[in-house]
């Protein structure tokens, strides 16, 4: 996991606005990585923040406590609890959600409690929540893989809905996701609402070529067109399918730079997969114009950096890179993975769809990285897409309500 090496910067998950009188409501995140662990939906809402205490919402976050860390101290304005634990993630999910027990037995208990994954040991924290009077919510923030066929798929299916069963709102990304988790966890259909990733337009757009030549010399990438992957350097995200690719784009493109920014989990389980990540990037002509920055607090720096975005995952919720880089104003290659959103626009329009295998790969980065109107106009209307259907304002607007709903009911 990256770690960030510096304090957390001060953060607007929206444009200034008035602040709302008094903090109406206050939402309890428990979830087993926040900052500086840089990932996913904890660093989400770690942005959101500003943008919902203006609007009367104050989070709070428990987490897991990592090595040389305080147990309380304000992050970015929220007050954020850490919790010892044993390694591994299943000892850290188990340890926080039956510490967590203990917490909200007190009388200072949250207006809401927030979840980001519907494991089995988050059950009894529910459960008790409900008896208590107070309402969790669980943000869903991937599409879960099938539950299989026969008798052992019956029993997933009844687990699965055995484990969101008590979640007074399950919010989705997307509305693939949506479809999906109402089938899977039963009860109302109005218990599962969409609410989309939204995005900072103001963080997240195009710059001049001047502030692009001073941002690629600051993040030491040399000249030459720029490929962009942003994602964990997991198996699902297939960084190896891009590398396969690359070696056909280096030799039509000698002078062009794969930049491929994410973690690299420390597990053992991903050990022989990274070794196979390696050995294709040192076999691929010009390996030195390939580079791994490991995870990095700055992604939007290399968005406004870099020419092209390359996306090969197979399995997704709604990742928030991909229109990210679309409000940076990056021509975008996706591969069709499972949950794929129509929030995101059209292929062909917003978007390339190519095939995930190395062919496709490289046929569609060679022919956006030599067909630059074509790259720009594909750019131009994700910009415009993404303005219209995922601003970070709307998000927060509909976060805040459905909190206030929650509390208030």
């Amino acid at each position: 996991m990256r770690l960030a090496d510096s304090p957390a910067p001060e953060v607007d998950g929206a444009r200034p606005g008035p602040r709302a009188e008094g903090l109406r409501v206050r939402v309890e995140i428990v979830n087993p990585w926040f900052y500086p662990v840089l990932v996913g939906p904890g660093e989400r809402f770690r942005r959101y923040a500003p943008g919902l205490d203006r609007r009367g919402i104050r989070l709070s976050v428990v987490t897991v406590r990592g090595e040389g860390l305080s147990d309380f101290e304000e992050v970015s304005g929220i007050p954020v609890t850490r919790i010892a634990s044993a390694a591994g993630s299943r000892f850290r999910e188990k340890t926080l959600a039956y510490r967590t027990l203990g917490r909200l037995m007190g009388r200072d208990r949250p207006d809401v409690v927030q979840v980001f994954s519907a494991n089995p040991w988050n059950v009894p924290v529910v459960w008790l929540l409900r008896a208590l009077g107070t309402p969790s919510v669980l943000v869903a923030t991937m599409v879960a893989e099938g539950a299989g066929t026969g008798r052992w798929g019956v029993l997933r299916k009844w687990f699965r809905r055995w484990v969101h069963s008590g979640y007074a709102r399950i919010v989705t990304s997307s509305g693939v996701m949506t479809r999906i988790m109402r089938s899977e966890a039963g009860g109302s259909p109005d218990r599962v609402v969409t609410i989309p990733n939204g995005v900072d337009l103001e963080r997240f757009q195009s710059v001049d070529e001047e502030e692009k030549a001073r941002l690629r010399d600051a993040l030491d990438i040399g000249e030459g067109p720029a490929v962009l992957f942003v994602g964990g350097i997991y198996p699902r995200k297939h960084p190896h399918t891009l590398l396969e690719a690359w070696k056909a784009v280096a030799q039509r493109h000698p002078h062009a730079q794969l930049i491929m920014v994410g973690p690299r989990p420390n597990e053992e389980k991903y050990r022989e997969f990274h070794d196979t990540v390696d050995r294709l990037a040192a076999a691929a002509p010009y390996p030195t114009r390939i580079r791994f920055t490991g995870g990095v607090g700055n992604v939007d720096d290399y968005m406004k950096a870099c020419d092209l975005f390359v996306f090969p995952s197979e399995r997704e919720g709604m990742p928030n890179v991909v229109p990210e880089a679309m409000a940076a104003q990056m021509p975008v290659i996706l591969t069709d993975f499972k949950g794929l959103p129509a929030e995101f626009g059209r292929d062909g329009e917003e978007f390339r769809l190519v095939p995930r295998t190395p062919e496709g790969l490289a046929e569609a980065v060679c022919e956006l990285l030599e067909d630059e109107e074509k790259g720009e106009a594909l750019a131009r209307r994700a910009r415009a897409w993404v303005e219209g259907q995922l601003d970070v304002e709307v998000s927060l607007d509909a976060y805040a309500r459905l909190y206030a709903e929650l509390a208030h009911s």
